[in-house]
């Protein structure tokens, strides 16, 4: 019924449960959701203000955008529209409606809120807000009003941009601007002469920036941005005011240098005419490149990376060739061996040649051993005593062989090598031990950062609340004073007419007295059932003139309902006059009325000039009070704010300082916890080549054993 188009005729409104078709309202319209019958959705905006040559802008529009080269651009940001003059029907009249692509993806605000923690994706969302700015530029388009509500995110990370109401292109240069585009991303210069290809720069600094600022810190994030704030990091009163703003001040003073300059340059656009303001150049940030690992070192001397070839002299040629290859050789810094290279080769395959010695100890230990034998056969020795002959011949010989062993530079060299290995196991400890515990200690640090940087950004918001509270008292409190005030100068006009009212009401009072006065009460004899007596009795009771009494009183009393007419004197006494009955009484009252009503119709209506000067005199002096009083509220109000925000911008820099103060710390400990665990895995790695060796060295120990010396001796090898 409502739709023009067949399309749209048979399409799927968007629908709330209750209250039917769920609009999305802006300032100058509200945007439907209207499904086709073959899926297709589409964005219907019906406008809800008539703005000036709306159709023939919309076709520029669309005849420009239309024209550009999808190819060509950045991303597909440009979304497909068509304007329909005779679009919706309401109330019996035809109105234009905008039908449009509709976009899917969440608002920059939603996105940033999903992707907070990952500081490359936002990196890569500012590089391609760049590049869609870039697209902007080339094709010599602006959009009006670049804000959040205005840029959606695909899922693939690319921009779509909605809302051309504002539009610039090329074909409409020389129109004025329809809309000022939202405040918190508006350069406070703007006009609504502005309209033209650079539209969009301030806007596009104030996001690039923003996005920027988080790729370096996502920590800025709950810093800086209100819940529910219509805003990214920057608002209209920061780019007002940047000496005075928190926002700027945070990020003035950040330890990145690259966000430090960013901030400058933002805030120093601020202050700069559009016509003036720079594009966004390409390649513009990017994120500090972090710094090179130092080298660990122990105390005086530096530790070799584990994968670092040993020094052949710190183990006997033999175990070196032995050693797996997984297992690094310990370094150099370790305890020296004191085995000459010599000996350690010597070692390698067992015990090598024989000394002269060595021969000489077999021979004799050949004819040690024989001797028992010999003196039996030659009857020197009873063949009793050979058992025990025998039995200390073989020990003689052990024990001469043990002690030639000994000698042999393979054994000293082993044994010093045992010693010396045993001796860097004990200095090396348990490395595993220290590195469990501190595993342990940097979690307990990650969790402190964590808890301490929430409590930190807890407090920011804490404090831009307070500030949003007490400002919202303050002007609330502004405006019910300037109320009153407006109030009482809407009330000046009347108050100086009752002024002008109370200043006439004792002239026209003595008019009226005056004429009471001059008038005789003998002129009542001329009225009926009154006479010369009943004058008498008047001027009888004081009463001589009209002005001699006020009033009469009639008092009912007696059995037969008689009434007794009591006339009021000017001083108040009341006084009953002979003769004078209700009737009569009633005709002096009437009498007396009269003379009252012509004396009213003749007094004074206007005062003198003197006295209307000297009433407007004072009504001029409370008008200008009240203004003063209005000028020194706004006064008062902009002064507590100023100190407010003066107060509440030096908490939240106080906040920010012993945050950074804390990070410089916390750097500096996980420098150091690294530097530790370098030394550490270095150490294990050592521990882990001593025990290696050491158990080479046990098994090349059984190779270099009495039994095997004693072979040696015997056949030489």
């Amino acid at each position: 019924m409502c739709f023009r188009e067949p399309e749209l005729k048979s399409g799927t409104v968007g629908r709330d449960p209750v209250l039917g078709p769920k609009p999305i309202s802006g300032n100058f319209a509200s945007v439907f959701s209207v499904t086709s019958r073959s899926g297709h959705r589409y964005a219907v905006k019906c406008f809800t203000q008539d703005v000036a040559a709306q159709e023939s802008r919309y076709d520029a529009i669309s005849r420009h955008l239309a024209a550009l080269d999808r190819a060509a651009l950045s991303q597909p940001w440009n979304i497909g529209f068509e304007y329909q003059p005779q679009g919706v029907l309401v109330a019996g009249q035809w109105y234009p409606l905008l039908k449009m692509e509709w976009a899917e993806g969440n608002s920059l605000i939603r996105w940033i809120e999903d992707h907070r923690a990952d500081p490359a994706a936002l990196g890569a969302l500012a590089d391609r807000f760049a590049a869609l700015t870039a697209d902007l530029a080339a094709t010599g388009v602006a959009h009006g009003d670049l804000q959040h509500g205005n840029l959606l995110v695909a899922r693939d990370g690319t921009f779509r941009l909605v809302d051309y109401d504002g539009m610039f292109v090329p074909a409409l240069a020389g129109y004025r601007a329809t809309e000022m585009g939202h405040r918190n991303y508006q350069s406070p210069q703007r006009s609504d002469t502005d309209f033209g290809p650079g539209l969009d720069r301030f806007s596009a600094w104030v996001i690039y920036v923003s996005l920027a600022a988080l790729s370096a810190d996502p920590m800025l994030w709950d810093q800086l941005h209100e819940s529910g704030g219509e805003f990214l990091l920057l608002t209209e009163d920061d780019f007002r005011a940047p000496a005075a703003s928190f926002r700027f001040g945070t990020l003035l003073s950040h330890p990145d240098p690259r966000l430090r300059d960013l901030a400058g340059r933002m805030r120093d656009l601020s202050a700069q005419p559009l016509s003036e303001l720079p594009t966004l150049p390409p390649g513009m940030f990017s994120g500090p490149a972090a710094p090179p690992r130092a080298r660990p070192s122990v105390h005086s001397g530096s530790i070799p990376h584990p994968s670092a070839p040993s020094n052949s002299g710190s183990y006997p040629s033999w175990l070196t060739g032995h050693l797996p290859s997984t297992v690094p050789a310990p370094p150099t810094a370790s305890v020296s061996v004191s085995a000459s290279s010599g000996a350690s080769a010597s070692a390698g395959s067992g015990f090598q040649r024989r000394r002269r010695a060595d021969v000489v100890l077999a021979c004799c230990m050949t004819l040690l051993v024989l001797a028992p034998t010999l003196l039996t056969v030659s009857s020197l020795l009873a063949a009793s005593a050979y058992p025990t002959a025998q039995g200390g011949a073989m020990l003689a010989a052990f024990g001469a062989g043990g002690a030639s062993r000994r000698t042999r530079s393979e054994v000293r060299a082993l044994r010093l090598l045992r010693r010396d290995l045993r001796r860097r196991s004990q200095t090396i400890g348990h490395p595993e031990k220290a590195l469990a515990s501190l595993d342990q200690e940097a979690q307990a640090l990650d969790r402190h950062i964590q808890d301490r940087e929430a409590k930190g950004s807890a407090r920011i918001r804490q404090l831009q609340a307070e500030q949003n509270d007490e400002g919202a008292r303050v002007t609330i409190t502004l405006n019910q004073r300037l109320a009153a005030i407006d109030g009482e100068l809407a009330a000046l006009p009347r108050r100086e007419q009752e002024r002008r009212d109370r200043a006439l009401a004792p002239l026209q009072r003595s008019h009226i007295q005056d004429q009471l006065r001059r008038t005789p009460i003998g002129e009542t004899a001329k009225l009926s059932n009154l006479g010369a007596g009943t004058t008498s009795a008047l001027i009888g009771a004081g009463i001589r003139t009209a002005a001699d009494f006020t009033a009469v009183h009639y008092v009912t009393g007696g059995g037969y309902g008689n009434v007794t007419a009591m006339f009021v004197l000017a001083n108040g006494r009341q006084v009953k006059v002979p003769s004078i009955g209700e009737k009569r009484a009633r005709t002096l009252e009437s009498w007396r009325k009269d003379i009252e009503n012509r004396a009213r119709r003749s007094a004074p209506v206007k005062l003198s000039p003197a006295e209307l000067n000297s009433l407007a005199a004072q009504t001029a002096a409370e008008r200008s009070r009240l203004h003063s009083e209005r000028k020194r509220a706004q006064t008062d109000a902009q002064t507590h704010r100023d100190r407010l925000r003066t107060r509440i911008t030096t908490e939240q820099r106080a906040v920010m300082d012993a945050q950074q103060a804390a990070r410089a710390d916390d750097a500096r400990a996980r420098a150091e916890m690294s530097q530790r665990r370098a030394q550490l895995a270095l150490l294990r790695d050592d521990r882990a080549a001593v025990d290696a060796a050491l158990t080479l060295a046990r098994r090349t120990g059984r190779g270099l054993s009495l039994r095997r010396y004693l072979l040696f001796l015997v056949t030489g090898r």
